[in-house]
């Protein structure tokens, strides 16, 4: 019973320990080809001689083990060239597989041997068995001469084809060049690390005969290459012999100098020093030549038995590249534990931005062509904070030290800006330019980053990075949205400055939301927020929760742009002046959030620079307004502020008038 698959990992074990025992040493092509053809040959014509003897049924004593005598000596043969035959992936696994054969020969040999086997049934296999591997001997035989050497004959056919491509790319040549294979395909082998040496000769000298062809003045006749076999059998002879105009005496005898060329100006410079010291190592040259009858040249190649180095154990492939992929592995490994995790990024100049590790150690610094935008939210966690830019770009883990990036802003020279994504080795993973949308002619597109922060895409719940870009010489910002790869998933227009809060699940329903405060410039147009004309450069403080992917469009009042739908926000409020229009009086101060698993879900506390507190719930609808004692609104003693609060969620509008209420501090 065959066992294939017994017989491949046995052989391939074998195969690979023959390897590490035979030393390395030179071979010739000879020894090969005797070994693995004709040797092989006659020892498999012996087996199928006793494979018949076997099937008509007389076998005599000691044919069996003859047989597996033979089987033998084919394996050792076979492994004695082994580590030629595991130089190439291809002939390596002709070998293994030959080997494979071998042991299921040697198998059937032995029960022959035991005589436990059907005769009719075993006599055919044990023939189809010898066919086989007959053929898999003779491919891997070629397969190894054909990686060393090359028939002389076919580099001198390859040779004749390229000129006559030339010659036919020239309406104004007509000689005729012919190919004659006198050697019947029997020329020597020559290495094949040569070939193209000899095809550079052949050619030369066939460009040569083609000319003095042209020379003759008829534009037309003969050039012929012959291939001749040696006259002792051995070796090679090639002739190429033409109708053109011939050599003078003189002009042999000068041949042969160096750059020396025979047909003119611009007609070749002959054999360069070094094509001549090739031939003369290789080759006998002949030329005989008349002038006006054409010239004749004959080159006798002797035999010389090809030398050949067996490969050094490392650059086996069986052996290299289990070896290297564990080699690649542990250092892969090595460097996932040496790399430096970047915690913090700053700048070191208007342009120049570092990374640093958690000790404070500058990795690695890059000047990025453009000047940083500073993130003016964002706390500094540089050690050394630039005093150029103020605050570190945004740093960006992932899983391992492998997933640590950097996004930075950048302020153009001249119109949009750009934002940049650097890996942790501070190359450019990706860079996009601002994209902006604006309200009006009058933005003129002279755009900036504000902040870059992070936060999730809740369509599919993959990281996100939210880009404010705001006009540099209006008021008008565009939240853009971006993926990991820098590809624009949504944007969001607001007519006013708004700044990064926090971004998380603020009311409990599993979607990440996004709070944001700032102002709105055009609220004051709103007749029902504001009775009476606010004074030039008032601006209205907001605060607004954006859930995506549904938010889109314009925000309230939705005049802005034109064609842009109004946006559906979370939620959105509107806080109205209390008794001045002062704009340093109207700015929120911060926002406090409290957990929305606390009793009654989560609540907002909003701090106004004039001293009112106002209470949120988780939707930003307001509950309360409160002053203390040493407030300016505590001062003012207003009971109610000059116009209602406007608070909106998803596109519908609210007014709410709220009291204030007085409170010691």
């Amino acid at each position: 019973m065959n066992h294939p698959g017994r017989d491949t990992v046995g052989s391939a074990v074998r195969g690979l320990a023959s390897l590490l025992r035979t030393p390395h040493r030179e071979t010739t092509l000879d020894s090969l080809r005797s070994d693995l053809s004709h040797e092989t040959a006659a020892k498999f014509t012996r087996l199928a001689g006793l494979g018949s003897e076997w099937q008509q049924g007389r076998l005599r004593d000691g044919d069996a083990d003859d047989a597996l005598a033979i089987v033998r000596d084919l394996e050792r043969l076979h492994l004695r060239h082994g580590r030629l035959a595991c130089a190439r992936f291809g002939t390596c696994a002709r070998q293994f597989r030959l080997l494979a054969r071998l042991a299921a020969l040697r198998r059937t040999t032995l029960r022959l041997r035991a005589g436990g086997a059907p005769p009719a049934a075993a006599a055919a296999g044990f023939l189809q068995q010898v066919t086989q591997l007959r053929s898999e001997s003779r491919l891997l035989c070629a397969a190894i001469t054909d990686r060393l050497a090359v028939r002389f004959g076919e580099v001198a056919a390859a040779a004749v084809g390229e000129i006559r491509r030339e010659i036919s790319n020239d309406d104004r040549v007509a000689v005729t060049l012919n190919l004659e294979d006198g050697a019947e395909g029997t020329g020597d082998w020559v290495p094949r690390r040569d070939a193209g040496a000899w095809a550079d000769l052949l050619r030369n000298f066939l460009r040569n005969a083609v000319a003095a062809t042209l020379d003759s003045g008829t534009g037309a006749g003969v050039v012929t290459l012959r291939l001749l076999p040696p006259a002792d059998g051995r070796g090679c002879a090639v002739e190429i012999v033409d109708d053109g105009v011939g050599m003078s005496p003189a002009t042999q005898a000068a041949m042969w100098e160096a750059g020396a060329g025979t047909h003119g100006k611009g007609r070749g410079q002959g054999l360069t020093p070094a094509k001549l010291a090739f031939l003369q190592r290789r080759a006998r040259l002949a030329v005989r030549s008349r002038e006006g009858a054409g010239t004749e040249l004959r080159l006798d190649l002797p035999h010389r038995d090809l030398a050949i180095a067996t490969p050094r154990l490392w650059s086996l492939p069986p052996l290299t590249l289990p070896a290297a992929a564990l080699i690649g592995l542990a250092l892969l490994g090595w460097s996932a534990t040496r790399q430096p995790v970047i915690v913090s990024a700053g700048a070191a100049g208007p342009r120049v931005l570092c990374a640093y590790d958690a000790g404070g150690s500058r990795l690695w610094q890059r000047d990025l062509g453009a000047d940083i935008v500073p993130n003016f939210l964002r706390p500094a966690s540089d050690p050394r904070p630039s005093d150029t830019v103020v605050d570190p770009p945004l740093v960006v883990t992932g899983a391992g030290p492998a997933d640590s990036r950097i996004v930075v802003a950048t302020e153009g020279v001249a119109g949009p800006g750009g934002v940049v994504c650097l890996d942790g080795r501070g190359r450019t993973r990706w860079s996009r330019t601002l994209a902006w949308e604006p309200p009006t002619p009058a933005y003129t597109g002279a755009l900036v980053c504000v902040f870059v922060a992070r936060s999730v895409w809740n369509d599919d719940g993959r990281p996100a990075l939210v880009l404010n870009v705001r006009d540099q010489e209006h008021s008008a910002t565009a939240l853009q949205f971006l993926d990991a790869d820098g590809v624009q998933l949504g944007s969001y227009q607001h007519p006013g400055h708004l700044e990064w809060d926090s971004s998380s699940d603020l009311d409990g329903d599993g979607r990440t939301e996004i709070l944001l405060r700032g102002f709105n410039n055009d609220a004051g147009t709103d007749t029902l927020f504001l009775a009476d004309e606010p004074p030039p450069g008032f601006y209205t403080p907001c605060l607004l929760l954006l859930e995506t992917p549904e938010v889109a469009g314009q925000a309230y009042p939705y005049r802005g742009w034109r064609d842009l739908p109004p946006a559906r926000e979370q939620a959105y409020l509107l806080i109205p002046p209390l008794d001045s229009y002062a704009a340093d009086d109207l700015r929120i101060e911060k926002v406090n959030c409290s957990s929305p698993a606390a009793p009654g879900g989560a609540r907002l506390e909003v701090v106004v620079q004039d001293g009112r507190v106002y209470e949120l719930d988780a939707e930003l609808r307001p509950l309360a307004c409160r002053v203390g004692d040493n407030t300016r609104a505590a001062r003012l003693a207003p009971l109610e502020a000059r116009g209602p609060l406007v608070h909106l969620r998803r596109g519908v509008i609210e007014y709410i008038r709220l009291p204030v209420r007085r409170e010691p501090t």
